[in-house]
């Protein structure tokens, strides 16, 4: 567990220390949250049916799901990255042995993923706030934190799940980029999903990210009450568990068939 927390120490160290790529993810926040303030500048002055539940202000209907949109990203392919990254450099195999077990290398990348996460998310709100005047209840922010650990679970259980297909696939990360734009744009990070046509939304209401993105959005912007929320949470953690459970299965035996067959390494 030492030699755990002394690597992700290691790693989210390393992330800040490299000035260029730390201050480059900041400049892109910065622009990313100027062009949704200005979009929502360009809404200001028409009350769009689709915003109305959000009191018509885009701004935070967008920086909200943009911000928490890194931790489904973090989710879904930290893992996958970690090891499409170290099986291309041929450290994949003793990053292994020095983890010890698939558990703890699971446990790794959510760590890491958490971390580099928490950042770009607080990068986020604090511009947002301090800079553009985000107007969200800020006092719900530790319920909201509490909803986003059920779907931490759910997130990093897709997320395995992923990764065992990415074993036996050479650079797999250039295909997460477009899946990870793809599930943004179906799940109304930035846009609601009520715009999309009739056929589509029945379609995209067997969406999980949908919910979390509705929920988080409920807490912040319309003060949704706790009671009203917890049998939606409640199913939501149950399933949770169970994907995280299948996918840890699936996982190691993909491991062990990744051993066998000698896709550890690419190099």
């Amino acid at each position: 567990m030492l030699k755990l927390f002394a690597l992700f120490k290691r790693d989210l160290l390393e992330y800040v220390s490299y000035k260029f790529t730390f201050v480059f993810d900041l400049v892109k926040v910065v622009f990313l949250v100027l062009f949704l303030f200005f979009i929502g500048r360009l809404f200001g002055g028409t009350k769009t049916f689709y915003l109305q539940e959000y009191n018509y202000n885009y701004f935070s209907f967008a920086i909200v799901g943009v911000a928490f949109s890194y931790y489904l990203t973090a989710g879904l392919f930290s893992l996958s990255s970690i090891i499409d990254t170290e099986r291309l450099n041929g450290s994949f195999e003793p990053l292994l042995l020095s983890l010890g077990s698939p558990y703890t290398l699971i446990i790794y990348s959510l760590l890491l993923g958490f971390g580099v996460a928490t950042i770009n998310v607080f990068a986020y709100f604090f511009i947002a706030k301090f800079v553009f005047g985000l107007n969200i209840l800020w006092g719900r922010i530790f319920f909201s934190l509490a909803v986003l650990g059920i779907f931490l679970i759910l997130f990093y259980g897709l997320g395995v799940f992923i990764a065992s297909f990415s074993l036996f696939f050479r650079q797999a990360n250039s295909l997460f980029s477009y899946l990870d734009i793809a599930l943004k744009f179906i799940s109304g990070v930035f846009f609601p999903v009520s715009v999309f046509p009739v056929w589509f939304k029945k379609v995209n209401v067997l969406n999980p990210f949908v919910g979390f993105f509705n929920i988080q959005r409920d807490i912040l912007i319309k003060g949704g009450s706790f009671t009203l929320l917890i049998p939606r949470l409640e199913k939501m953690f149950f399933l949770s568990i169970l994907i995280l459970a299948i996918s840890i299965f699936c996982f190691k035996f993909s491991l062990e068939k990744a051993k066998k067959e000698g896709y550890l390494n690419l190099t």
